[in-house]
């Protein structure tokens, strides 16, 4: 192997694409970023290969085949390319050498255009947090537009929150993601706008490759709507429509008492910035807002309340208006009109390349 100077570490994780041996690896550096990398020829080395470091959040797109293995290293937004030589397995520790890809590089070393995620032939572990899953509404009955896109609407605000709350309780999340989430919810607590606002700015909030996003649509009746997110929000907004139509009547006694509650206190209408956290008042709010929330079964209440900054008037206005969204959504499958198919969630598949 040549000697480079080694000014980076990092830690072998796992192969992406194996063929004759590994041809596209991941590697481990930091938190906040990953590396991958690319076998290469190249004089001098072993078993060389070419690596990108790039955030999470644009992993997170190359995930979601926003673009193409060639895109992600030379458009990669840490900027930084290292070569390195492939330690045997029984080794994890890679020292990695910065390496500067020119252009006359980029036309030797990297992968032709057409190489998506979807090529891999392994999996990426802990593929949930990254990848997204498909999930089918079966629609029937008659539709007109407005409401096609209120039934719509319910949906992508319920997971919008449902995500957030998983991506800002997520301690290996990016720490910018996790502040832009919590950002975007906290505003209309603070004067600064509404709700339908505030869900509109939590979808935006979050990185690109877990967003909610239509895969497809048949409108005739029996139809469906297919619709791509991650797995676990899909998986709580199920369980959320079950529950209330199983327990609808004390879901909705938990809402009135504490929207009486709030209504009596002269709480519905005071910003974040001016209730007291330590107060009795707060005593009273987080005493029935844990009620609704167990009731209610979508969320926990400390998971609610971390977003929410630890204020507990925050997250009560928060868990009543998930509670608005969520019957409006069960009325169609109530109505006949939208139901879920037998099978679970698919989950998009990697197949080998040609």
């Amino acid at each position: 192997m040549a000697k480079t100077s080694a000014l980076k570490s990092a830690t072998f994780s796992q192969v992406l694409i194996f063929s004759d041996g590994p041809q596209l690896v991941l590697l481990d550096t930091a938190a906040t970023s990953k590396v991958v990398a690319v076998a290469i020829n190249k004089k001098g080395f072993d078993y060389p290969f070419l690596a990108a470091e790039v955030s999470l959040a644009q992993f997170n797109d190359y995930l979601a085949e926003k673009f193409d293995l060639r895109y992600l290293f030379l458009r990669a937004d840490l900027k930084r390319h290292y070569i390195f030589d492939l330690p045997d397995f029984d080794q994890k520790e890679v020292s990695l050498a910065p390496f500067h890809l020119s252009e006359e590089r980029q036309d030797r070393f990297l992968p032709e255009p057409g190489l998506f995620a979807r090529h891999h032939t392994d999996e990426v572990e802990n593929r949930d947090k990254f990848i997204q899953s498909t999930e089918i509404y079966n629609v029937d009955g008659s539709w007109d537009l407005p409401e096609f896109s209120r039934f719509y609407r319910q949906v992508s605000d319920i997971y919008s929150i449902l995500n957030a709350i998983d991506l800002y309780t997520d301690d290996t999340a990016e720490v910018i993601d996790r502040r832009q989430v919590q950002t975007a919810f906290m505003k209309p607590f603070q004067g600064g706008g509404s709700y339908v606002s505030m869900y509109d700015q939590l979808l935006l909030a979050q990185p690109r490759g877990q967003r909610l996003r239509v895969g497809g649509i048949q409108y005739h009746s029996p139809g469906y709507v297919e619709i791509r997110g991650r797995v676990d929000p899909f998986r709580e907004i199920r369980a959320l429509i079950d529950r209330v139509e199983e327990r609808r009547a004390d879901i909705a006694q938990g809402y009135k008492t504490l929207h009486r509650l709030l209504k009596r206190l002269k709480l519905l209408t005071l910003s974040a910035e001016k209730f007291d956290k330590k107060s009795e008042t707060a005593e009273l709010v987080t005493v029935e807002g844990k009620r609704f929330s167990e009731v209610l079964g979508a969320v926990g209440w400390n998971e609610l309340s971390a977003i929410s900054g630890g204020n507990p008037l925050v997250a009560a206005k928060a868990l009543l208006s998930l509670y608005r969204r969520a019957t409006r959504l069960q009325e169609f499958f109530a109505q006949g009109r939208l139901s879920f198919p037998d099978d679970d969630f698919k989950l998009e598949r990697r197949e080998p390349p040609a």
